[in-house]
């Protein structure tokens, strides 16, 4: 399985850190948006081809 990183900086503090629930929302709200609300409906008739983790350990 391959795995890629993505690390999020935040221009402001926050209480706590996103977890991955709420991560997943806003990537599929981004898709509908971009791409439409049929295709996000297909997307979602299947397994999602990724998996999302709240945190990984650093170094």
């Amino acid at each position: 399985m391959r795995l890629t990183l993505f690390r999020l900086y935040f221009q402001s503090p926050l209480k706590e850190l996103p977890r991955a629930p709420t991560l997943l929302g806003h990537l599929l709200w981004w898709y509908r948006y971009t791409h439409g609300r049929g295709a996000l409906e297909e997307l979602l008739a299947k397994p999602l081809p990724f998996r999302l983790s709240s945190v990984f350990p650093e170094g």
